[in-house]
């Protein structure tokens, strides 16, 4: 066992490529993701933590307004 830490850059494409595409608003809305109807459940091991707050300053992907409103 160990601690492993993503920085930024490639290793958030990687995440965002293995599990992000599901995450997605819309794959959800239409039920064709694994992830629908989870909302409020752990989808990911204990310790495991997937931040998206596109409100956060100065980090990728930051904006004030988002595709979903």
């Amino acid at each position: 066992e160990m601690t492993v830490v993503l920085g930024p850059g490639w290793p958030g494409i990687l995440l965002h490529e293995a599990i992000g595409h599901g995450l997605e608003g819309d794959f959800n809305r239409k039920g064709s993701s694994a992830f629908s109807g989870r909302v409020g459940q752990r989808v990911a091991a204990k310790g495991v933590t997937v931040l998206d707050d596109g409100t956060m300053a100065d980090r990728r992907g930051s904006l004030n307004v988002d595709d979903e409103g």
